[in-house]
């Protein structure tokens, strides 16, 4: 019999449908290179983790309140629009504290009696459940340390100096983006079982996110209730409905975007799992939840998840939407839309497109001529997407308007007298930071794209938007 490790390389990223041996040697390229940059950029101060770490605590200590605020705003900011009704438990917790939670939450290595192996298995609803489950989780663990551009953003800036004076929420903003670089360093260069094994029994740099679900509360009956009432109810689903919420826990304001975001997508990751039986997801998460797995996200997810977002931000149409990529990646990962197994290779065709659409490293133009059937294969499959998207939308408006027709309402008699500045759309409405940061990420790929083709970059726009950051 195959011992646990044995059979885990079977699942592993390396191996997935979804990852070509040329795109897997692309990433290995520009890991190498990443750890370079970063290496050349501080120097001799990528020895100095700790000592940043402990600068960030002594800068918030006394502060941790206003920054659990500062970090609900924010992340609210960026994500409000598809949270919904979501609650955000978003805390900073005493280090003792972090432990236990990390303890409570850990994921845990399964026995290798209690594994189902893959092979096995022999379900190929599972096998195909278990190669995508892999890829969602990358992709949110990338998102999740990409998070760290909002350190940069307006919002942070002016929270943070507003909370530790200037001198300080500069100081504070270096030392979180020098500790994300040189644990990005660390997560490519340390061999994926040590990470694994780090990981299991230190906290100091760790956080953690949940998602519960409240029960509601208990609805007051009425004097004439009858028992065919709550039978109604249950079949209205009026209160059958429970409450999300995201429990973020971090050390630092680094962390805690992680977190949040790492749940967020986790969120909206649960709608890949909707089409399985509970014994598909206890097999699927046995292959895929484990330490080890969490560090082999950790070390591609930064990069996988970019070449995601620079795919998707080809489509004008996902760019004019607040949270566009969100909306359009949960119908990706829909089974009832995409099957599992189509959507491996719809992941395949996006990430061996890369040589459209990533100016990160010089690709041959025999590269960029052989990426270009699968590119075509991917747009055709997101067209498809963002027009179930936008019929959705369109109906969904077309039904408020039905129902605010049909609402018992009387038009107020000055209606035709009153001033249009009361009813006419304001076109002239600033747009909100997540929007204008958007639209900045848009024009710094068109201009890589430019660069690439040999043009002049032109930062004319960039500069524009940046400007109306608040």
């Amino acid at each position: 019999m195959k011992s646990f490790s044995q059979y885990l390389a079977e699942a592993d990223f390396t191996k997935n449908p979804a990852v070509s041996p040329e795109y897997l040697k692309s990433l290995s390229q520009r890991g190498d290179q990443m750890v370079k940059d970063i290496t050349a950029k501080h120097g001799a101060q990528m020895g100095s983790l700790m000592r940043a770490v402990n600068e960030v605590r002594r800068i918030q200590n006394g502060k941790e309140r206003e920054l659990e605020k500062l970090a609900t705003d924010i992340i609210l900011d960026e994500y409000g629009s598809i949270l919904g009704d979501t609650k955000l438990d978003i805390r900073i917790p005493e280090p003792k504290e972090m432990g236990k939670e990390m303890k409570d939450t850990k994921l845990k290595k399964p026995e290798p009696e209690e594994a189902p192996k893959l092979k096995i298995i022999g379900n190929e609803t599972r096998i195909n459940a278990i190669h995508k489950r892999k890829i969602l989780n990358t992709i949110a663990q990338g998102e999740a340390i990409n998070s760290k551009r909002m350190l940069a953003g307006s919002m942070a800036k002016a929270g943070l100096t507003e909370l530790f004076g200037e001198a300080d929420a500069k100081l504070m903003i270096s030392n979180l983006l020098l500790i994300t670089d040189i644990c990005n360093a660390s997560d490519w260069n340390i061999p994926e079982e040590i990470a694994a094994k780090m990981m299991e029994t230190d906290s100091a740099l760790s956080g953690t996110s949940t998602i519960k679900w409240d029960k509601p509360k208990p609805i007051e009956k009425p004097k004439d209730w009858s028992p065919e009432d709550d039978a109604e109810s249950e079949e209205d689903g009026g209160e059958t409905d429970q409450a999300k919420k995201l429990v973020i826990l971090g050390l630092d304001l680094a962390m805690l975007f992680h977190e949040a975001v790492k749940a967020i997508r986790g969120l909206i990751n649960q709608g890949g799992l909707a089409h399985l039986t509970e014994d598909d997801v206890r097999a699927v998460f046995m292959n895929t939840d484990t330490v080890r797995d969490e560090a082999q996200d950790l070390k591609r997810g930064a990069l996988t998840a970019a070449d995601l977002r620079e795919f998707l931000n080809t489509f004008d149409e996902i760019n004019k939407m607040q949270n566009g990529r969100e909306y359009v990646w949960g119908k990706m990962i829909d089974a009832t839309v995409i099957p599992d197994k189509e959507f491996l290779v719809l992941m395949k065709d996006i990430f061996n497109s890369a040589p459209i659409y990533n100016t990160e490293i010089k690709y041959s133009d025999s590269d960029i001529e052989s990426a270009k059937p699968a590119m075509a294969r991917a747009q055709q499959v997101i067209t498809k997407l963002i027009a179930i998207i936008q019929k959705e939308l369109s109906d969904w408006e077309e039904s408020n308007r039905e129902n605010y027709q049909d609402a018992d309402y009387t038009e107020p008699a000055d209606m035709d007298n009153r001033s249009s500045s009361n009813t006419e759309i304001d076109l002239d409405k600033p747009l909100t930071n997540s929007e204008i940061q958007d639209k900045i990420d848009l024009e710094f790929d068109k201009i890589n794209r430019a660069a690439s083709r040999g043009e002049a970059k032109d930062f004319t726009e960039v500069d524009r938007l940046t400007k109306l950051l608040k």
